[in-house]
C-alpha cells in the first residue's frame, strides 16, 4: 500500500519454462486467495476510516491471531 495516495498493488510471478500448466495457475490463484484473505479486514478498516494505515498494517502482518477490534 502506498501511505501517500492509497494505491494497493499485487503482483503475481509465475516462475518455470514452457506453457503454463493448470497447476501453476492453480498455484498462483491460490497465493493471490490467500493474500487477499489475509489484509481484506484491514484494508476495509483504513478503506472505512476505522483505523490508520500505519497501525493497521502493523496488525495485519502479525497473522491470523491478531485482532482488529
Amino acid at each position: 500500500m502506498d501511505m501517500k495516495d492509497g494505491e494497493i498493488r499485487l503482483r503475481t510471478v509465475v516462475e518455470g519454462t514452457g506453457d503454463l500448466s493448470d497447476a501453476m495457475i492453480d498455484r498462483v490463484h491460490t497465493s493471490n486467495l490467500r493474500t487477499t484473505d489475509r489484509y481484506q479486514a484491514a484494508l476495509l478498516a483504513v478503506a472505512f476510516g476505522n483505523a490508520s494505515p500505519d497501525a493497521i498494517l502493523e496488525l495485519a502482518e502479525r497473522g491470523e491471531d491478531a485482532k482488529l477490534q
